[in-house]
C-alpha cells in the first residue's frame, strides 16, 4: 500500500514540477527565519523535506550548512542536482512518512508545507520520522495547515481533519490534513521547547485564507 501511494504521489508532483505551476524564486520566509533565528554553530548538517525546486536547500548551504534534500518528485530532483554543480547537496527521492536517513543523523530538520499532504496518519509517521532522524537537541521546524485554512471550507471533508481538494490548479484531489492546535500539541509530544505561531493571508481574495501553523520545536 505505501509503494502505490508513494507511486501516485511521486506522479502528481513529477506532473505539477514539469508544468513549472509551483516554482519560487526566492527562498521562503519561514525558512529565512529559521536560519536566522534557530540554526546556530558551524560544521552543522539540515534536512529539508519536500525541497521542491530546491531554493531553500541552495541558501542553507550558502549559510555553510552541510545540506540533504528529499522530495517525492524524481524530476524536481534532477532539476536540483543539475544546478549543484560541486555536488555538495545529498539529494533522495522519496516520501515523508519513511525517510531513507539514519536515525539521529540531523542538527536540524525542515518541513515546510508537506507534511499536511495526505491524513492524519501520514502526517503522525512523518512527525515520528522527523523525531527519529533528529539528534539530540536538534531542532525542527514544521510549516502547516491549520483547521481555519481554505480548505476546511472549500474541500471535501473525509474524516478527521482531512479534506479533499478540488477545482485547484496543482492541488486538485489530493487529501490535505488541517489540524487544530489541540492535535498539533498531541502529535509534538515527544518534542521539548515546542512553539507554535501562526501565519495567515489570502492574496487572492478574502474567501481564500491560508492558514498555517509555524512549529519549532527540539528534540
Amino acid at each position: 500500500m505505501y509503494i502505490i501511494k508513494f507511486m501516485k504521489t511521486s506522479k502528481l508532483w513529477n506532473n505539477i514540477h514539469e508544468l513549472s505551476i509551483f516554482d519560487p524564486q526566492y527562498p521562503t520566509k519561514n525558512a529565512q527565519d529559521f536560519l536566522k533565528y534557530h540554526v546556530e554553530g558551524t560544521g552543522k548538517n539540515i534536512l529539508d523535506i519536500g525541497c521542491g525546486n530546491g531554493i531553500n536547500a541552495f541558501m542553507y548551504k550558502n549559510s555553510g550548512l552541510q545540506v540533504s534534500v528529499i522530495d517525492s518528485s524524481e524530476s524536481v530532483i534532477g532539476r536540483l542536482q543539475s544546478k549543484d554543480t560541486d555536488n555538495e547537496i545529498t539529494a533522495e527521492i522519496g516520501n515523508f512518512t519513511n525517510l531513507p536517513f539514519e536515525s539521529n543523523q540531523f542538527d536540524y530538520i525542515s518541513a515546510e508545507a508537506v507534511l499536511y499532504y495526505g491524513d492524519e496518519n501520514s502526517f503522525i509517521s512523518g512527525i515520528s520520522e522527523i523525531y527519529r532522524c533528529l539528534k539530540d537537541n536538534g531542532v525542527a521546524r514544521i510549516y502547516t495547515k491549520t483547521d481555519k485554512d481554505y480548505w476546511t471550507i472549500n474541500g471535501d471533508a473525509i474524516g478527521n481533519d482531512t479534506f479533499r481538494a478540488k477545482n485547484h490548479q496543482y492541488e486538485n484531489g489530493m487529501l490535505i490534513y488541517c489540524a487544530p492546535y489541540n492535535k498539533i500539541v498531541k502529535h509534538m509530544i515527544k518534542f521539548t521547547d515546542l512553539t507554535i505561531g501562526l501565519e495567515e493571508f489570502n492574496y487572492m481574495s478574502s474567501e481564500s485564507l491560508k492558514s498555517f501553523w509555524v512549529i519549532t520545536a527540539s528534540k
